[in-house]
């Protein structure tokens, strides 16, 4: 029986002179962005009380002077915190510091199937409700399916399991032609994404999905479900899963507080 080879002791090839692995270096850590750095830094000043709640952030040229930097650098320091949710601005009033906890996380444009279902497993859907309906004419033209057609109606928030993970807290509506409304009794219990609930009862596959990105004004169903204002700027994410056949499994919609989002997406080379 042959003993394990140490991975520490150099390879001999062929018997011939012994060869040493070089040894692997870790790529050298990029620098931060000068606007990030200097977002951090007002991020710890806004959250230690230098700034509190309620009042002004210095103004863009006095910022220019503290740090050193361009108008230019400022105000991306300042839409990052924006994006945060730390502080709003408007024209002529100042920057306001809204908040001293960071709520904003990033929503990713999800690139592939795989990137679908990494998200189904990261968060999870709480507070479900569901019911049969039929599609009344505003559902019919949003899906879209024929008019008093029946489907199962999911609603629920989706929410990272881990707190300190990057998605943000969403409405979630999700809508499934009758034929595969059996997965009702299942939804609560199941860890991942709904679409994969129903490849698994019904032996489906889903081979492609439409991802649809809409900016929206949060109407006052939703404002309220998101503890936000009525009107509140916000993206609505709506996803169409199509099955081996090319008709679709179902519908999702995720809508988000815009302030509290952005969209990320990755553009890369062929090889």
């Amino acid at each position: 029986m042959r003993t394990p080879r140490d991975p520490d002791t150099p390879l001999n090839v062929g018997g011939g002179p012994r060869v040493r692995r070089k040894a692997e270096t870790a790529p050298p850590v990029k620098p931060k962005p000068r606007y990030v750095e200097v977002a951090d830094q007002l991020r710890l000043a806004i959250m230690t009380g230098r700034y509190p709640v309620g009042t002004l952030l210095p103004s863009e040229a006095d910022l220019c002077q503290e740090f050193g930097i361009s108008r230019h650098t400022v105000r991306e320091a300042i839409r990052t915190l924006q994006l945060r949710g730390l502080v709003s601005r408007r024209q002529g009033r100042g920057t306001h510091v809204e908040s001293d906890h960071q709520v904003s996380r990033t929503t990713r444009l999800l690139g592939s199937i795989e990137d679908v279902e990494r998200h189904g497993r990261d968060t999870h859907l709480v507070d479900i409700h569901s019911r049969l309906i039929r599609a009344d004419a505003e559902i019919a033209a949003l899906l879209p399916c024929e008019l008093d057609d029946p489907l199962l109606l999911i609603e629920s928030f989706r929410e990272p399991r881990d707190p300190a993970a990057e998605w943000p807290r969403a409405w979630n509506e999700t809508y499934l032609p009758e034929p595969y409304s059996g997965i009702r009794p299942d939804i609560e219990a199941w860890p991942g994404a709904v679409y994969s609930l129903v490849e698994r009862r019904y032996g489906e596959r889903v081979t492609s999905i439409r991802q649809e990105v809409l900016a929206v004004n949060l109407a006052a169903d939703v404002a309220r479900r998101l503890k936000v204002k009525t009107g509140t700027a916000g993206l609505r994410v709506k996803r169409t899963y199509f099955g081996r056949a090319g008709t679709p499994l179902l519908f999702g919609f995720n809508t988000y507080v815009g302030a509290q989002s952005q969209l990320v997406m990755e553009i890369k080379a062929h090889d």
